[in-house]
C-alpha cells in the first residue's frame, strides 16, 4: 500500500470558491489596470484613456494564456503588462516591474471566499503529520496570492506554496509538480494532489506519479472539462471534508520530525 505523507492542493475552486465572483470580476480587473494606468501617467508616460488601455492590456493577458495552453510556459502579469506598454510605444527598459505590480494592486476578489472548513482541513492535515502544499496556475507571483491566503486565514497552513508565474510552467507540465515535491523532499508516490480541473490537476498529477483527487463542488460540476472521457481521477470529492475518507485508505503518515520545516514559496 502506498504511504501518503503529503497533500498538495490547487487554489482556485479547490480551496477558495469563485462561485460568487462573477458579478465582480470585470470591475475588479478594470480596477487593477486603472492602478497601472495612473502609475504610468503620473510618471509622464502618454497612454490612451483608461478604457482603451484596459482593453489593450486584456488582449495581452488573453494572448499570454492562449500561448500557455499550447506550450505550458507560464504567463506572468508583469511580463504581460510590460509587453502591453511596449506595444503602445512606451520605452519599458527603465520601468520597475515590482513598482508596476504594486500599482496593479492585487487583493482578494470580491465574492471569492474559502470553501467551508478549508482552514480546519489544512490545520488538521498538518496536525496529523502530513506535509501540505499549494500549487496554483496563477500568472500572479505567489506573494500576490499570499495576500488572499492571509485575508482568508489560510496562509500559515502550508509547508510550500508555488505559483506557476514563479516556477515558469503551468500545470499539467511536470516541472511545477516536481518543484513542489522537491521542496517537500518526497517521492511522487507519497503525495496526493487535489484540484478542480481534469486536464491540469488530475492528468498532470497522475503523469507525475501522484494520487489524484478531483475537487468537484456543485457550482463547477457541469463544467465542460468534467465531461472528459479520457481522464479519470483516482478519487472525486464534492467538499474538502470528504478528503479524510480518501486519506483513510492509505493509513497515517509517520510522525513528522520535531523541527517543522518552514513554509516557503518558490521565490523564497
Amino acid at each position: 500500500m502506498r504511504r501518503i505523507t503529503a497533500v498538495l492542493f490547487d487554489l482556485d475552486d479547490t480551496l477558495i470558491s469563485w462561485e460568487g465572483a462573477g458579478g465582480y470580476w470585470a470591475d475588479f480587473r478594470r480596477d487593477r489596470t486603472a492602478g497601472v494606468h495612473a502609475h504610468m501617467t503620473a510618471r509622464g508616460v502618454a497612454l490612451p484613456d483608461h478604457d482603451a488601455f484596459h482593453q489593450h492590456v486584456s488582449v495581452h493577458f488573453v494572448e499570454a494564456w492562449n500561448a500557455a495552453k499550447l506550450d505550458h510556459v507560464a504567463p506572468r502579469v508583469d511580463r504581460s503588462l510590460l509587453e502591453a506598454l511596449a506595444s503602445l510605444g512606451v520605452d519599458v527598459r527603465d520601468i520597475d516591474a515590482e513598482a508596476l505590480l504594486a500599482a496593479y494592486g492585487w487583493q482578494p476578489v470580491p465574492g471569492v471566499r474559502p470553501f467551508d472548513g478549508a482552514a480546519d482541513v489544512l490545520a488538521g492535515l498538518r496536525a496529523r503529520g502530513y506535509q501540505v502544499g499549494l500549487v496554483t496556475n496563477s500568472m500572479e507571483p505567489m506573494w500576490m496570492r499570499d495576500i488572499e491566503l492571509a485575508a482568508f486565514g489560510l496562509l500559515d497552513h502550508f509547508d510550500v506554496r508555488l505559483s506557476a508565474s514563479d516556477v515558469g510552467f503551468i500545470k499539467p507540465h511536470p516541472a511545477i509538480f516536481g518543484a513542489a515535491l522537491e521542496r517537500l523532499d518526497i517521492e511522487p508516490e507519497e503525495a496526493i494532489f487535489v484540484g478542480d480541473r481534469l486536464d491540469n490537476d488530475v492528468a498532470g498529477a497522475q503523469a507525475a506519479g501522484m494520487v489524484s483527487v478531483l475537487m468537484c463542488p456543485p457550482h463547477i460540476a457541469t463544467r465542460e472539462q468534467h465531461r472528459a472521457r479520457d481522464i479519470t481521477p483516482d478519487f472525486t470529492i464534492t467538499a474538502l471534508a470528504e478528503l479524510e475518507a480518501v486519506l483513510e485508505r492509505f493509513g497515517r503518515p509517520e510522525a513528522r520530525s520535531e523541527l517543522e520545516p518552514e513554509a516557503v514559496s518558490c521565490c523564497g
